[in-house]
């Protein structure tokens, strides 16, 4: 949001909601549109960030307990989707974790997060050929 978003933009999306109203202040573009943004800046992100994406579909039907849910409840889950599953989580909880670094604009901060991908690469997702 930082780097790419435009101010006015921003202030919408923090724009406060009222009390029982459920709705997003400002929607974020397409997806699509998001990943051809952030890799004109940053192509590496980009790839990592299009990887989740890609899962995105069958992770909200998870989350929101659609037929991929009940599919796998009734036939089991094959464990090398599971270990997907969780590479996956780890994943995203690593690229939140660079958002909130960036967010801080803490200098002391940056590297970090790389590092921390390096030290744990083998619990997440195989990565893509550049």
């Amino acid at each position: 949001m930082l780097q790419r978003a435009k101010d006015e933009w921003v202030a919408n999306f923090c724009r406060p909601v009222l009390d029982g109203d459920f709705s997003e202040p400002q929607k974020g573009p397409p997806i699509p549109a998001m990943l051809d943004a952030i890799k004109q800046y940053a192509s590496d992100a980009a790839r990592e960030f299009a990887r989740l994406n890609e899962t995105m579909k069958v992770m909200h039907s998870f989350v929101h307990g659609g037929a991929h849910l009940v599919v796998h409840a009734l036939r089991g889950y094959p464990p090398e989707k599971l270990v997907s599953v969780l590479q996956n989580r780890n994943l995203l909880n690593l690229h939140l974790t660079n958002v909130i670094v960036i967010g801080s604009q803490n200098p002391q901060l940056r590297g970090m997060v790389g590092k921390l991908g390096e030290a744990h690469f083998g619990c997440m997702p195989p990565r893509a050929p550049a």
